[in-house]
């Protein structure tokens, strides 16, 4: 697992997009917006890793800024797997409607996503990992 690797994450919105839609529709406003997405999934990706590099022994912070990251990269993951993107209809538009969500979806819905996110995330590893195999045990 290497964490929100963007060419992984890039390639796992295309093909979730592609079973979520019955026509993958590839026009400009979605280009634009994943790509949009993606820059900033990125950039957020490395101003966690520029904070760590300088709070080294803050380590209650540092899974604090990792868990709030992931939290919002999460957020933008979904908007792009799952909306349409128009004139009207654009990454902007939806994080506005979708953000003050996503610390709370983040953890209410793990169990969802998990196992799908486990290849870039730290906490669907986790989960993936520790609870989903626990829970195989059991069943």
């Amino acid at each position: 697992m290497e964490w929100m690797n963007i060419e992984k994450i890039s390639s796992f919105i295309w093909d979730e997009r592609e079973s979520n839609f019955s026509e993958i529709k590839i026009d400009n406003y979605t280009l634009k917006n994943i790509n949009a997405g993606l820059e900033e999934i990125s950039d957020l990706k490395q101003k966690c890793l520029k904070k760590l590099l300088n709070q080294k022994d803050n380590y209650i912070e540092n899974v604090m800024l990792i868990l709030e990251t992931e939290a919002k990269i999460f957020n933008i993951l979904g908007i792009l797997i799952y909306c349409e993107f128009n004139k009207n209809n654009t990454l902007q538009t939806y994080q506005e409607k979708e953000f003050r969500y996503a610390f709370v979806d983040y953890i209410t819905d793990i169990e969802n996503y998990a196992h799908a996110y486990a290849e870039f995330g730290i906490l669907p590893y986790f989960y993936d990992k520790n609870v989903n195999s626990m829970r195989g045990n059991f069943m």
